[in-house]
Formats: structure tokens, C-alpha cells, sequence
């Protein structure tokens, strides 16, 4: 008997400490599982082991070996619904102090193993209201509206930021994958009927804005549910007079609400009404943005294309881009690209214009877009008979295929296409993003083995568009490294994650470029007042003008806002342009921003005026010390020339000269500006505006702003945390 008791409790002992082993070493979601095993009746062994105890106490009471084996069976099975025959082990119990230990180490065994589930529920339970009630008093909360894989995503990414505990995820219906998501991710949970009910609950959640910051981003993947969820902050922030904080700030309440490009103009209507507290997250052009600034044009280039020290691309050099599929992805990346990757090159002794060429195919027609012939095409197709300055050059040269990949034509105009004519050398871009991930991989190395075929694959980068990281991670990352294509677009880092939707670093850099102008401008109208106040001091309330400036920011068109951010965007272009580039302060390469600025104003010094704000050096600007003909003259009509591809991708035309003379010189919604001309129109727009307002030309001058990138960018680039190297 003593044998068979110890044997029991050995067991016993053993089963305990595997799962206070396996617990201790699993995570939160596995932790999880576990604990459910118990209900699941997996832990057997528990009950296996009751079968000799009760034997060995049938035996004691007298009965016979075959009933006191069929009993013991029965009292176990009953143990699963914690029937405990207690009275049948009460007398060994008594008799027997070890046979007594070990049966009460059982039961309890037994009753941990049935009741582990609910208490893990329970504790669920309580550890949600507990976090729930953290968030609704910490400093900074995030609301995520909807829960789907997306969402799981961006969450996520707060988690990253150690500030999962000050979320909480919103959705119509709390199922248990949301219930384990929340308990694994350490993020509360709240249950919303309808978007009817949202205003209310973020009332509830949140009594007092005024000493927090509550972050609301949502995305149910519907736009009529997104803009009903808009609809209700929109009414919050109204009713609460949430308008007098800051965009961005660290009180009161801003949203970033996804939304499809086909429906942006009512987006950006919530965006104007809440004076910049809802903001519109374009997934597309996020991917845009990462990929036009990580692979611009000249990446690649070397001096076979480019002359560095006139920033132009060589004469007789093609450049070609090859779209395949022109769905919303590849159509925001070929209006990002038009909008940057503006080029020009000498032919015959003058600096002229270089365009890009665009090859889109797709298998239906994909000209016909309504934002394309809204947008792009205005200026195309309606300008009228009105007088007008000199008018730009068209910003690329595209032209659409309606052809299926499986079509043989297709491949026949591809090659046609992308190959050298007539000896003049070429660089081409190839960029898939047509179905899935597999059907864009299939289709990339199929494409990379017909480029080596026509032997123009050393003169072609191949871009494939990846939506899944864990895709690009398992598949991509498990083959060679000398892969033939490169992927972009994972979207777990590039939307879905809360960095890149609360703080995009292109939209960071352009508002923090536009406040530290506005503080200039500050500072120069004061010191203007103390001129003529006679007096020495020259002061301002630079927190209260930092935040008129952000403001300032909201308040501007979104043409404005976007305006700034590809002028930001555009600088490691123009860099790679003049043989240097942008990195990470971080990173090992020597910092040649001193090399960069001898380069740039060679034969063109910039001329400080002694003031520096921010870290940033007033520059003085006169219209006789423009010099077009230097590299810092150049980089400012490139420039300009970007300018005028922006304002043509957002469908601008020109203002007709007669309106100019009646003092009309932008309309943002008519979309008409006077600075839609050539670099030489400019002169002619500041002497009229300069006749019809009766100021000085040095007044009414522009030109200076297509400087001040590349005048300021050793300042910009220590703002973003960069440093200019060599290429």
C-alpha cells in the first residue's frame, strides 16, 4: 500500500511542477491556451491517478478486487464533475496520515484543473476594467475603432511604444479573439452598439480633455462607417470647444480616420471643419511616400547618367518607368514620383527640362480615372484662350497599354519600350503591384528572367509591392539575399503601425520647417515695430507664436500642406542629384555637410544676415543676387520645376494674366495660381503683383522660396536627425 500511495504522490507532484514549468515559460497567448486545456479535459493523468487511491480505500472498507476496481473508476469519472466520494476514502484517510496528503492533494488537483478556466475569465475581466480605467486618467490614450487584422497591427505598434496599457481597441461586437487579443496585448477592450452610441462613450471614457491627450484612429475598412465614427468626433469636438488645442498637441483630441483616395475631398471636409483635429489617412500614399523616398529616380544613377556638377542628367540618357497594374497603388506611386522626380539636362548649350517616361499597362482602361481627369488632366485639357504667363512643360511623358501580363503583345511593348533605340543609353524603374503578394512575386521573377533575355536587366530595377510583412519576412527573407527584384510596401510598418499614421516623418519635417519660418517672421516683424518704436529690445513669446504657427499649418489648403511635405520629401533626390545623399546620424559614414555646402555655393555663396532662429541662418535674398546659372541658380529652377509638377498632379491651372492685373493671383478653390509658369514667368508675376499692389518687386518676389530648400538643408536634415554624406 505504502508503495503505491508514494507512486501516486510522485506522479502528482511531477504533473504539478510541468505545469508550473510550462506556464512559467510560455507567453501570453500560449499561457493562455493552457489554461484552457484544463476545461478541455487534456490533463487526464490527474484523474488516471485517482483510480488507485479510491482502489486502495474500496479495498480497506472490506469490498472485493474486481468491485473495488470498478467503483475507483467510477468515484475518478465523477472527480470530473467534482463529484467527491468522500465518504468512500474517509476511513483510510483516518487510518492512514500519508494515504490522507495525498488524497487531499488530489482534490485540489482536481478542483484547479476544473476551475482554471473561469478564473482566467474572471481575471481577464478584471485585468480589462483595470486597464480600461488606467487609460481613461493617463496623460496620452489611444482609441483604435474596429478590430480586424489591421487594427491588431497598430496596436501592436503602440505596444511598441510601451504605451499599450493607455489603449483601448472599440468594436460593435467583444468576441473572444478580441478578449484574447486584449489579454496577450495588455490593451483594454469597450463594446459600441452603434456609431450612433461613440460620442457618448467617448464622453463617458473621457470627462476632461483638457489634461490629456486622447489619440482616436479609425478604420472599420469601411469609409461609410469611418466617416459616421468622423461624424460623431467631428460632434465632440465641436460640442467640447476642442478647437482651441493644438493639432498634435498634448491636450485635447485628435483623429486620424482611414479613407479610400476616391473619397477624399469628404474626408478632408472633417479635416477643415475641426481646424486640423481630424486628420485623413491616405494608405496609399503613405506607401507612396516611402517608396518615392527611398527609391527615387537617381538611386541608382551614377555618373554614366547624371553630371554631378551641374545636377543635370546627361543628354541622350532615357529614363524610363514601367508600371504594371495601375490600381490605387501604383497610381498614387506615379503621381508621388511625377510630383519629385523632376529632371533637367543641357541639350545645345541651354538647361532644359528632362522628362521621365511612364509606361502604364493594365488590362483594362486605365486613363479613364475620374481623380486622374479631375487632377492630372486639367491642365492638359482646359486651359482656355486666356493670355497667360509662359506655361510649364507637361510633367512627364505617360502613356497607357491596355494589356493583360498574359497577352504576348504585352511583353513585346515591354521590351520595345525599355530597350536602347538608336544607342542612346537608358535607365529604367519596372514596378509590379497588379494582384496579390504571390501573384506580384510570380509575376517578378518571370519578368526578371525576360529582362535578362533582352539583355537590359543590368539597366533595370524591379520593384514588387509586398502588403504582408510576415510574407516579405518567411518568403523574401528565406532565400538568397542576391534576390533579382526589390519589395516594398510592407503595410504592417508602413501604415498600420502608429508612427507612421500619428507621426509620418515627411509631414513631421514640413511642419516643423513651416514653424520655424513662421517664428522667423516673427522675429522680423518685431524687430520692424522696435525700428520704429526706437527701442533695443527685440522679444516675442516663442511658445505662443510655435503654436499660432501650428495652427497656421491647419489652417492652410490641404494643396498648401501637401505642397511642403513633397518639398521635403524631394531632398534626398535632389542631393543624389549633386553625388551626395542623406543617412541616419547614427550610421557609420563620415558627415559631409560642410563638402555638400563648398559644392553647392561654389561660385554662389549664400549670404546670411547674422540672425539664426531654431538653428536655422537667416538668409538674405535680393532679386539682383539670383544667379541662374550657378548649381544653387539651377537647383532652384529644378525646384520651381518640381513645384509646377505638384501643382499639375492636384489639377491647378494658371491664373489668366487679365485676373492677375484685377489683384486675383490664387484661388485654391477654383485651383488657379499665378506661380504655375516657367522660372522666367516668376519675373513677370512679381512685376505685375508688384504694380497691382503697389510694392517694391523685392517685395513681391518668389523666386527665393524655390532657394530655401537646399539653402536651409544642412539645418533640415540635423531637424529630421539626418546627415548629408557622400553617395
Amino acid at each position: 500500500m505504502s508503495i503505491v500511495i508514494w507512486l501516486c504522490f510522485a506522479i502528482m507532484i511531477a504533473i504539478l511542477a510541468t505545469s508550473i514549468v510550462n506556464i512559467a515559460r510560455r507567453g501570453r497567448a500560449d499561457r493562455l491556451e493552457y489554461y484552457k486545456n484544463y476545461k478541455k479535459g487534456k490533463f487526464w493523468a490527474i484523474y488516471f491517478v485517482a483510480i488507485p487511491l479510491f482502489y486502495l480505500a474500496n479495498k480497506f472498507n472490506g469490498s472485493a478486487a474486481d468491485e473495488a476496481f470498478f467503483d475507483a473508476v467510477k468515484s475518478s469519472v465523477d472527480l470530473v464533475v467534482l463529484k467527491y466520494d468522500y465518504s468512500a476514502v474517509k476511513p483510510l484517510m483516518e487510518a492512514n496520515s500519508a494515504f490522507k496528503a495525498v488524497m487531499w492533494l488530489c482534490f485540489v488537483m482536481v478542483a484547479l484543473n476544473a476551475s482554471f478556466l473561469a478564473v482566467t475569465i474572471v481575471y481577464r475581466r478584471v485585468l480589462n476594467h483595470v486597464w480600461k480605467e488606467r487609460a481613461k486618467n493617463a496623460k496620452k490614450c489611444f482609441v483604435v475603432v474596429g478590430f480586424n487584422p489591421q487594427n491588431k497591427s497598430i496596436v501592436k505598434s503602440i505596444a511598441k511604444k510601451g504605451e499599450s496599457a493607455n489603449c483601448i481597441v472599440v468594436a460593435k461586437e467583444v468576441n473572444e479573439d478580441l478578449k484574447k487579443f486584449a489579454f496577450v496585448e495588455k490593451v483594454s477592450y469597450a463594446k459600441v452598439e452603434s456609431t450612433d452610441d461613440f460620442a457618448k462613450n467617448l464622453r463617458e471614457l473621457f470627462k476632461d480633455f483638457d489634461n490629456r491627450s486622447v489619440e482616436v484612429i479609425v478604420n472599420t475598412g469601411d469609409d461609410k462607417i469611418n466617416l459616421a465614427f468622423t461624424e460623431q468626433i467631428a460632434g465632440v469636438i465641436s460640442e467640447l470647444s476642442l478647437e482651441k488645442y493644438c493639432p498634435g498637441g498634448d491636450r485635447g483630441l485628435n483623429a486620424y480616420v482611414f479613407g479610400e483616395p476616391e473619397n477624399k475631398s469628404t474626408f478632408l471636409k472633417f479635416v477643415k471643419r475641426t481646424s486640423g483635429l481630424v486628420h485623413y489617412v491616405n494608405k496609399y500614399k503613405l506607401v507612396a511616400y516611402d517608396f518615392v523616398y527611398n527609391y527615387p529616380l537617381t538611386e541608382f544613377m551614377d555618373d554614366e547618367q547624371i553630371d554631378y556638377a551641374t545636377a543635370t542628367v546627361k543628354s541622350g540618357v532615357s529614363l524610363n518607368v514601367a508600371l504594371i497594374g495601375f490600381g490605387k497603388a501604383n497610381r498614387q506611386i506615379f503621381l508621388t514620383s511625377v510630383e519629385n522626380n523632376q529632371f533637367m539636362s543641357i541639350e545645345d548649350g541651354k538647361f532644359v527640362p528632362k522628362a521621365v517616361n511612364y509606361w502604364i499597362y493594365d488590362k483594362k482602361d486605365a486613363r479613364n480615372d475620374k481623380n486622374l481627369n479631375h487632377d492630372y488632366y486639367r491642365f492638359e485639357r482646359e486651359l482656355g484662350q486666356d493670355e497667360y504667363l509662359p506655361l510649364p512643360c507637361k510633367p512627364a511623358n505617360e502613356k497607357f497599354f491596355e494589356l493583360d501580363i498574359n497577352d504576348d503583345d504585352f511583353y513585346k511593348s515591354l521590351k520595345e519600350n525599355l530597350s536602347e533605340k538608336s544607342g542612346k543609353k537608358n535607365y529604367n524603374y519596372l514596378i509590379v503591384a497588379f494582384g496579390s503578394d504571390l501573384e506580384n512575386l510570380d509575376f517578378a521573377e518571370k519578368i526578371c528572367t525576360k529582362l535578362k533575355e533582352w539583355e537590359i536587366f543590368e539597366q533595370t530595377k524591379v520593384f514588387v509591392k509586398i502588403r504582408d510583412d510576415k510574407l516579405k519576412n518567411d518568403v523574401i527573407g528565406s532565400v538568397d539575399k542576391d534576390v533579382d527584384f526589390i519589395v516594398f510596401g510592407n503595410e504592417g510598418e508602413l501604415v498600420y503601425n502608429v508612427n507612421a499614421i500619428v507621426n509620418e516623418k515627411n509631414e513631421a519635417l514640413a511642419m516643423d520647417r513651416h514653424r520655424c519660418y513662421e517664428l522667423a517672421y516673427a522675429y522680423e516683424s518685431e524687430k520692424k515695430k522696435a525700428a520704429q518704436e526706437m527701442r533695443d529690445i527685440v522679444k516675442i513669446d516663442e511658445d505662443g507664436e510655435k503654436l499660432k504657427a501650428t495652427r497656421s499649418w491647419y489652417k492652410q489648403t490641404q494643396f498648401q500642406r501637401e505642397a511642403n511635405i513633397y518639398g521635403v520629401l524631394a531632398i534626398r533626390m535632389k542631393l543624389q542629384l549633386i553625388g551626395f545623399d542623406l543617412r541616419d546620424k547614427a550610421d557609420g559614414e563620415k558627415d559631409a555637410s560642410d563638402e555638400f555646402m563648398c559644392a553647392y555655393e561654389k561660385d554662389d555663396p549664400i549670404v546670411y544676415d547674422g540672425s539664426e532662429i531654431e538653428g536655422r541662418k537667416g538668409v538674405v535674398y535680393t532679386n539682383d543676387s539670383f544667379k541662374f546659372d550657378s548649381l544653387r541658380g539651377r537647383m532652384a529652377i529644378q525646384e520651381h520645376q518640381r513645384w509646377n509638377a505638384y501643382a499639375i498632379t492636384c489639377g491647378m491651372i494658371p491664373m489668366p494674366v487679365a485676373k492677375m492685373k484685377e489683384g486675383k493671383f490664387k484661388n485654391f478653390e477654383l485651383r488657379k495660381h499665378g506661380c504655375l509658369t516657367t522660372f522666367d514667368g516668376l519675373v513677370n508675376y512679381r512685376k505685375i503683383r508688384a504694380e497691382v499692389e503697389h510694392r517694391s518687386e523685392e517685395e513681391t518676389d518668389v523666386i527665393r522660396y524655390d532657394y530655401q530648400i537646399l539653402d536651409d538643408v544642412k539645418w533640415l536634415a540635423g531637424r529630421a536627425d539626418k546627415k548629408i554624406v557622400k553617395k
